[in-house]
């Protein structure tokens, strides 16, 4: 496997880089720090990015205007705007899931497993709504936003997913039942009438005949280019590619980290221990999500090692934004090209968004100035790859 390494710029002075023995440059680069004020927005309603001919942009949506609002990064002003309007303020979920298709046109995610599409007039489109049932006729499900497996829309499809919320899972045999069930649906609104897919999102092989559980409930998905779906699992070094949207077919890889070693089992006798979760998530090596770049074609696996619930000192507790982290950086057929270690009293692996001009990560808790103000702060690392610089 190549290195890359990871160094620092300062501008105007120097610039560290090293080379591989066969001279090929590889380099993590740090341009830059961006510290933001985006008035209105908070940890509740992080904002997402997207990037248009006008420029790049973080959206947010602020519940007390009902206001989708497009905060310029290089202006630092917000320049665009989505209000809602009266009438169909009562149709969204607050907090509010969304993904910026358009600067006119952003998918929101209601109740009753419902989309719209929010419109620049500030009403809503006709709903788009989830089907009967999915699996073998489960009826009971919920469609959700969640953080590893984001609604997406290229266009013609919205990837989403859809979680079973019939059964309990407290015993082998409902885990079974649960991991055995597809967790991604997709929704074909180029089709009259919609066309529903449900097939992606089942958990490993290994999760599901070994019956092993470790508190590992929702797949971590993101969408290529070409509409090709990647999953991985917290406590799994395989990956799943289904490399061409709405088809069946699949591909499994092994990528390994230095971080990710034995994970133990989870017992079922303390899903109802908050602290025993917390502890168990602080001192396990789990994969939290994968990303991918579409400027660059390549795919970021982030990867937390556990610790000790003491700190070193035995004065204070570690808490999850202590632990170790890295990103494996993927090219674009899956290859692992190297994997970058950064120090968690600074950066956090809670922000990554890839971006025009490079990798944006987000620097440690953000800071609320007061209520009408949040503070962001990020870094901004340009990406060098087998002589091509991102």
């Amino acid at each position: 496997m190549k290195r890359l390494n990871l160094v620092f710029i300062v501008f105007s002075a120097f610039c560290l880089l090293t080379c591989n023995s066969d001279g090929t440059l590889q380099s993590l680069i740090k341009l830059k720090d961006l510290d933001l004020i985006l008035p209105g927005c908070s940890r509740e309603n992080l904002p997402k990015y997207f990037h248009d001919s006008d420029g790049e942009y973080l959206v947010y949506f602020k519940p007390e205007t009902s206001g989708f609002y497009f905060f310029n990064l290089a202006s630092r002003k917000i320049t665009k705007q989505i209000l809602l309007d009266s009438s169909v303020i009562d149709s969204i979920l607050i907090p509010c899931p969304f993904f910026v298709y358009t600067a006119d046109s952003i998918l929101l995610l209601a109740a009753n497993n419902t989309f719209y599409f929010a419109l620049k007039s500030g009403l809503l489109s006709k709903p788009i709504k989830g089907p009967d049932h999915i699996g073998l006729g489960i009826k009971d499900y919920v469609i959700q936003d969640w953080w590893t497996i984001p609604i997406h829309f290229d266009g013609r499809i919205i990837y989403a997913s859809a979680i079973r919320i019939d059964i309990a899972i407290g015993n082998k045999t409902n885990l079974k039942d649960y991991y055995s069930t597809p967790q991604e649906l997709q929704i074909d609104i180029s089709q009259k009438p919609y066309k529903y897919y449900n097939y992606s999102g089942v958990f490993p092989d290994g999760y599901i005949a070994d019956e092993k559980f470790y508190y590992d409930l929702f797949p971590q998905r993101c969408v290529n280019n070409s509409g090709g779906l990647i999953y991985g699992f917290s406590a799994s070094d395989t990956l799943t590619y289904y490399p061409q949207k709405l088809l069946n077919n699949k591909v499994n890889m092994t990528l390994t980290s230095e971080y990710s070693e034995k994970v133990d089992q989870f017992p079922f006798d303390s899903l109802t221990s908050f602290s025993f979760i917390d502890n168990y998530l602080l001192t396990q090596d789990l994969y939290k999500c994968i990303i991918y770049d579409p400027f660059r074609e390549l795919y970021y696996r982030i990867v937390e090692k556990g610790v000790r619930q003491e700190s070193k000192d035995g004065l204070t507790r570690n808490v999850l934004d202590d632990k170790p982290w890295s990103i494996l950086i993927l090219d674009k057929n899956l290859k692992q090209i190297d994997e970058f270690f950064f120090d968690p009293q600074v950066y956090s692996s809670h922000f990554i968004i890839p971006s025009r001009d490079g990798l944006l990560v987000s620097n440690r808790i953000p800071k609320e100035i007061n209520e009408t103000e949040f503070q962001m702060s990020l870094s901004l690392f340009a990406i060098s790859v087998e002589n091509e610089k991102f």
